[in-house]
């Protein structure tokens, strides 16, 4: 992996470390885990662009000029070939990809468990798309607009501002941080369920399709689409920014937070 070595964020490369080992099933004896971190000065209006295929991706607000990269990579002692991971800023965008020379999914059945999981600190207000293929994505902090997509992966978010979220058979969990900053959203799983969560003094349209479940702390008018699909639509507060839930078989809940509560899930 290409690149200088420095002292990272000690918590997300520690949650990075544990993730890794967790991931890991078979004997440590056989299995190689490392750390790289990288740091790079980013322009107040650049965006930020993370590419990752083969692990997981936890993003954090941060220095609101600098993109820290903290990565795990674990592979099998035997398998010769080395990931790369580039971290670069051109024309307005901070880029991080993983990527491999050669195909992973030509190695040994035995060799397949390797990852590249990814810890990474952004500016708070950097327009942001995060995609991944089975990973994790996991957004805290971040307050600008957010693109995140996973072909089967879960997404948790606990944010502020505008998001588009898109994923296969992965579900999805949004905390809505700042009630005066929900812009217009859109969170869609073809199969998995979706879960958000607002303040109580939050204003919003939320619209709701599904054939699944519908599980509300609001109000909800509820009309047919077709012979199983239904769309529902609650109104938060005086009503705002339009906020869309759409599952092909998943739940949907809509959860009322109480005004003590926590901003993190149970259990974070």
């Amino acid at each position: 992996m290409a690149g200088g070595l420095r002292c990272g964020c000690a918590a997300l490369a520690g949650l990075l470390l544990a993730a890794a080992a967790h991931a890991q099933e078979p004997a440590l004896a056989d299995w190689r885990v490392e750390r790289f971190d990288r740091e790079l000065a980013l322009p107040e209006s650049a965006r930020v662009l993370i590419d990752d295929p083969y692990g997981d991706v936890r993003v954090r607000a941060g220095d609101p000029s600098r993109l820290s990269v903290h990565a795990v990579t674990q592979r099998h002692v035997r398998d010769p070939r080395q990931e790369i991971l580039e971290v670069r800023a051109a024309e307005g965008v901070g880029t991080v990809r993983v990527s491999y020379l050669e195909d992973p999914s030509a190695a040994p059945p035995e060799w397949r468990r390797r990852r590249v999981d990814l810890a990474i600190e952004v500016p708070r207000d950097a327009a942001l798309e995060v995609r991944t293929t089975a990973g994790v994505i996991e957004v805290k902090g971040h307050a600008g607009p957010l693109v995140a997509a996973s072909t089967s992966g879960e997404v948790r978010l606990w944010r502020q501002g505008p998001a588009t979220v898109r994923t296969g058979q992965g579900s999805i969990l949004a905390l809505f941080l700042d009630p005066a900053r929900v812009g217009p959203s859109r969170l869609e799983t073809t199969t998995g369920s979706i879960e958000v969560r607002f303040r109580p003094e939050t204003r919003a349209d939320v619209w709701l399709e599904t054939q699944g479940e519908l599980v509300t702390d609001y109000s909800l008018t509820v009309e047919p689409v077709g012979q199983l699909r239904k769309l529902a639509r609650a109104r938060l507060g005086e009503g705002g920014a339009r906020v869309e839930l759409v599952s092909g078989h998943g739940a949907l809940r809509l959860v009322r937070l109480l005004p003590t509560a926590e901003s993190a899930p149970d259990g974070d």
